[in-house]
């Protein structure tokens, strides 16, 4: 509405945008110059994307535990491929049933 009433009264673009930005601030403009109070407007984006990338690179490389390290032994292996094999006869039987 300002604008409008200020276009009415003969102002210039330049007038109209000094009027706006010392009213409000750069941030009406589309384009706002780098100061110190619009570097967020332009820094931000591009950090949140270092900052996004790095906390997934971050999670990737988490070391793995201890389990995770440790690799079955011959005898576990055995174990768990007889536990397997038991559950399957358990399943093929209640399937059967």
């Amino acid at each position: 509405m300002k604008v409008y009433e200020m276009l009415k009264q003969g102002k210039s673009e330049d007038e109209i945008v000094d009027y706006m930005v010392a009213r409000y601030g750069n941030f009406v403009t589309y384009n706002p110059p780098l100061t110190a109070s619009t570097l967020i407007l332009w820094v931000g984006p591009a950090l949140f994307v270092v900052v996004g990338f790095t906390i997934l690179v971050m999670r990737s490389r988490k070391p793995k535990t201890k389990a995770e390290k440790r690799a079955l032994n011959s005898e576990e292996q055995a174990r768990l491929d007889a536990l397997l094999e038991e559950q399957n006869e358990q399943d093929n039987k209640e399937i059967k049933g």
